[in-house]
């Protein structure tokens, strides 16, 4: 099974009961991440996060960049899916499935804030009816300097269990191959634990263990009859 919304990939086991009609359906999911993203973000004054400095004397400027990188990302999921299916094995064939779906998942991100230094090579004198501006012109090209100005480790230990209401079809080209699609809406139950190193975030997060989301699946399956 291949998920394009959420860039899963999975194996499955599905059995057909003896009037071919009910099947039972056993998904396997495994995925072992590594720096998936990384991305800088730039705050100056008008996300009112650290303001951004401009020294007229030494005719330098500093912003503050904020790096975001997840080291590790390793889940598995598995579940029961039972599959009713309208008709007895035709060459096309629509089944309704509610299924429970459960797994686990590790992930370790680091957030970093660094102090970078710029250079001002020039000034521009804007005048407006009432007040003037001086708007530095800054060499974003070339970093005089960096420093980090604080930095956070987070690990998110996490376990879910929900329910899926899918519905799909089933197409055979050949005896023994099968290619379908389907569509499912549920819920999902969310328990985790997150360590942070910076105590003040850890204090934040420490009531926030549980949550339920809304979740939507839309997948490609290839099967082999045997």
């Amino acid at each position: 099974m291949f998920s394009p919304i959420y860039n899963d990939f999975s194996l499955a086991y599905e059995r057909r009961l003896t009037n071919k009609n009910i099947g039972l359906k056993i998904p396997l999911f495994i995925s072992v991440n590594k720096d998936i993203y990384f991305r800088n973000r730039y705050y100056d004054y008008n996300y009112n996060y650290i303001p951004d400095e401009i020294n007229y004397s030494d005719s330098t400027y500093s912003r503050y960049n904020n790096q975001f990188n997840n080291l590790k990302n390793i889940g598995f999921r598995s579940g029961l899916q039972s599959k009713f299916y309208f008709s007895d094995l035709k060459r096309v064939n629509w089944f309704i499935s509610p299924e429970l779906i459960f797994g686990f998942k590790t992930e370790e991100n680091k957030n970093t804030n660094i102090v970078e230094k710029y250079k001002i090579i020039s000034f521009d004198t804007l005048v407006y009816e009432d007040y003037t501006i001086v708007n530095p012109n800054i060499d974003f090209n070339n970093i005089l300097s960096s420093s980090i100005f604080s930095e956070n480790h987070t690990k998110i230990n996490q376990f879910n269990i929900g329910l899926l209401l899918s519905t799909g079809f089933e197409y055979r080209p050949l005896p023994r191959l099968s290619l379908g699609g389907e569509f499912g809406m549920g819920y999902n139950n969310v328990f985790e634990k997150r360590i942070y190193t910076n105590k003040e975030m850890q204090k934040e997060y420490k009531d926030k263990d549980f949550d339920k989301y809304f979740i939507w699946r839309t997948a490609f399956n290839i099967g082999f009859h045997f």
